[in-house]
């Protein structure tokens, strides 16, 4: 499919990956979507009258053109659902993205993932356990997933990575909007060694909504998700519950009964 089309898609206002899926699954692959009458698009499942207007009347069809090429000149390629070299896990969950923001080496035919989550707040045998398991799954060739942030999601990467195996950072704003900020270098180290992973455009700066979004991207990478440690109110959690809407297996690093890391 052609990227350019999709970026221009999710630049219409109220059409998100959903419609923008049924639009280009009902199309031939040379018929452009601005170019269908209103008629045409209301025949699609799922696209009312508004939404048809809305891709009717769009008119900046060279933005598409412009995000992909700054893309690009940042060393960022992009994967579309059609893609091979989309994350064939991925295609599984429901709200699956229609393209990804990609720096580094794309995921590997049936290659094998786990997700590794927990808090920011870590206790001392929290961040011994998270490298003990992330240093084993790289050590078996599977890429350890996870969300970048700060405590066990930094601490995943990081022993993944001293152990020479594949990590996957999935970012909740764009490629070069890395946050935190103190994660820069290891952002780099991930490209180099994994793979930087995000639905957003390079430049989109990440916002409160966008991490539990993002965290549905973790656990459908993953064959399974391994919670460290993590409140009872966490984002950590709230990726396990995905994994399991999503029929994937959840871990749970046993801990200490009182302790609020532990909930």
């Amino acid at each position: 499919m052609n990227p350019i089309q999709i970026i221009n898609l999710l630049n219409v206002p109220k059409i998100g990956p959903h419609q923008v899926k049924k639009i280009l699954t009902h199309l031939n692959q040379d018929q452009n979507p601005f170019e269908g009458s209103i008629k045409d698009l209301r025949a699609i499942k799922g696209i009312d009258a508004k939404a048809a207007e809305q891709i009717r009347s769009y008119r900046d069809l060279d933005f598409g053109t412009r995000e992909l090429a700054q893309a690009q000149k940042q060393g960022i390629s992009v994967a579309t659902y059609w893609d091979d070299d989309y994350p064939l896990l991925l295609k599984k969950i429901y709200d699956t993205p229609v393209l990804l923001y990609i720096k580094g080496e794309s995921l590997k035919e049936k290659e094998d993932c786990v997700a590794i989550v927990g808090t920011r707040r870590f206790t001392p045998y929290g961040k011994s356990e998270t490298h003990t398991i992330a240093k084993d799954r790289a050590s078996r060739n599977i890429a350890v997933v996870s969300g970048l942030a700060r405590g066990i999601d930094g601490m995943a990467h990081q022993a993944a990575l001293a152990a020479g195996g594949r990590t996957i950072a999935v970012l909740g704003g764009g490629l070069d909007r890395v946050y935190p900020a103190e994660h820069g270098s290891l952002a780099q180290q991930a490209a180099e060694a994994g793979m930087l992973m995000s639905e957003l455009p390079p430049l989109a700066s990440p916002t409160a909504g966008a991490f539990p979004r993002r965290n549905r991207l973790i656990s459908g990478m993953a064959l399974g998700v391994i919670v460290v440690e993590a409140p009872r109110r966490s984002g950590a959690l709230i990726t396990a519950q995905l994994a399991l809407e999503q029929g994937r297996e959840v871990f749970a690093v046993p801990g200490q009964v009182d302790r609020e890391s532990s909930r």
